[in-house]
């Protein structure tokens, strides 16, 4: 889980990372169009342009990897450490692949010169006359307009020219609703990882009162006073898709392993064939369907009879002779015992003893895991979405200098244009907000399956009302943050407000 939700992290900063070059390039050769259309006309080439970007932003850009790089190397003893504390490994220690390096250093030099690439190629396509003459704002028709129109007729009549000033902008508006979108679906994410451990512990191991049990690699019909049990591995066929999962063929009456679903309990018959929650919702299965299963080298089709809600997360539950009889065995052999106490010994090596306490600390073992990785997921949210927001609210004002000269010169204090021009965000990203939500639930369920299907551990997704409040506290948060420092910014640079 840990590799894939890596690259996750490093595909969401790649994302980010081209979208503020891009944005920074379309900014910074559209504000000095005139003077790149003076250098064509003179003889500068694309080559030499290009080269000049580079020669100025390259070595910033190398220095920042290398930094980033090897505070990352450092900081990465606190997982290192947390997984050591957690799985007790001896002579554990941390490395690093060359090719980590030169990925952690190379990289982002190497997006930055694709972007330049892209970017002065096109631009320069135009002729030289055309660069030095002002650029003409065309009269655009189309479903962004058209969206900012009805944008702007449900808002106040007192903050609709705010509205329509920030509305001019649309890659400002992107980087918002990218800002909001990224915070929110990383921090659905990061509290469900969190929550998962504790949600897993708590349903699998409802109705389930052994404590412990014993399997074994052989079959035998010894009798005696406790509750028996078969558990074998068996491979699945369901919608294309092969996987391998045990099955268990419990007793009928069983009162060490009593199934249940969300309403009631669940009773086994002779005919049962009853999935975990887990594998109903990885393979989009549910009551009724049906699915072929590859038992002792023959095939069998088997209909779904329910759902459950605890026991394993990749488990499919029977009768138990039921599964004797696709093995072709007697109903009266078994290979697995249940046990109401955790001090039972074994006087031979096939078979192993395994202690409720044991199930329960490998869930905690791999919560350790999602636990990490949440809190990572919350620190890459908040740093990516201040960087964005921030972005943002500077274009927007960098974009509004010369309507905040007219609107001094017309008598509005700095607090009123302030107001006009940056406070009108944050109806916005509440709107984006609301937007989003529903989309982010939607991708981080798609994480948690695919996560889920590649480590082979169900990892289920929960949230609730509480967890979209505190979304929403944390995005105004970062606003905020953004906000105060954008202020004292301008206080040190009081010449465009005055």
């Amino acid at each position: 889980s840990n590799i894939s939700l890596a690259f996750t992290f490093l595909l969401s900063f790649l994302v980010v990372s081209v979208y503020v070059y891009s944005m920074f390039y379309k900014k910074f050769i559209g504000l000095y169009r005139k003077k790149f259309g003076l250098y064509k006309a003179l003889g500068f080439t694309v080559d030499k342009v290009v080269k000049v970007l580079l020669r100025c932003t390259l070595p910033y850009i190398f220095i920042g990897s290398i930094l980033g790089t090897v505070t990352g190397y450092f900081l990465s003893s606190v997982l290192v450490n947390r997984f050591v504390e957690t799985y007790c490994f001896d002579g554990f220690t941390k490395g690093c692949n060359i090719s980590t390096y030169a990925f952690g250093i190379f990289l982002l030099p190497a997006i930055n010169i694709i972007v330049i690439l892209i970017y002065v190629y096109h631009f320069y396509k135009e002729d030289a006359s055309l660069l030095m003459k002002s650029k003409v704002i065309k009269n655009k028709r189309g479903l962004y307009i058209y969206f900012c129109n009805v944008l702007c007729r449900l808002v106040p009549e007192k903050n609709k020219v705010s509205y329509r000033m920030l509305f001019r902008k649309k890659s400002n508006i992107i980087m918002s609703f990218g800002a909001v979108a990224i915070v929110s679906t990383l921090f659905v994410t990061s509290i469900s990882l969190y929550r998962s451990s504790g949600y897993a512990m708590e349903n699998q191991f409802e109705g389930v009162s052994y404590k412990s049990k014993a399997i074994s690699e052989a079959y035998t019909d010894d009798r005696d006073d406790y509750e028996d049990f078969i558990q074998v591995s068996t491979e699945l066929l369901m919608k294309d898709e092969k996987n391998n999962f045990d099955i268990i063929g419990l007793q009928r009456n069983s009162k060490y392993m009593k199934l249940c679903n969300e309403s009631k309990e669940i009773a086994i018959a002779k005919d049962s064939f009853i999935i975990s929650k887990g594998v109903s919702i990885l393979y989009n299965l549910k009551k009724g369907d049906q699915v072929n299963l590859k038992l002792n080298g023959l095939s069998n089709n088997e209909t779904i009879t329910d759902v459950c809600s605890n026991g394993g997360t990749f488990m499919v539950y029977t009768s138990k002779e039921k599964l004797a009889g696709m093995l072709g065995e007697s109903e009266m052999v078994h290979n697995g015992v249940f046990y109401s106490t955790d001090t039972v010994k074994v006087s031979n090596n096939y078979t192993k003893i395994i202690t409720i306490d044991e199930e329960k600390a490998v869930i905690k073992a791999g919560s350790s895991s999602n636990q990490s990785s949440a809190i990572i997921n919350q620190v890459i949210a908040v740093i990516s979405g201040l960087v964005l927001f921030y972005l943002a609210v500077q274009a927007s004002f960098q974009d509004s200098e010369k309507d905040i000269l007219i609107m001094r010169q017309l008598g509005y204090s700095a607090k009123e244009i302030f107001k006009m021009i940056i406070d009108v965000y944050k109806g916005l990203i509440i709107m984006f907000y609301l937007l989003t939500y529903p989309v982010a639930m939607y991708i981080s369920k798609s994480i948690h399956v695919s996560i889920s299907k590649q480590t082979n551990d169900y990892i289920p997704f929960s949230t609730n009302i509480f967890i979209f409040v505190a979304g929403f506290v944390l995005i105004l948060i970062c606003y905020e943050l953004i906000i105060t420092c954008f202020k004292l910014q301008i206080r040190n640079q009081k010449g465009i407000l005055k």
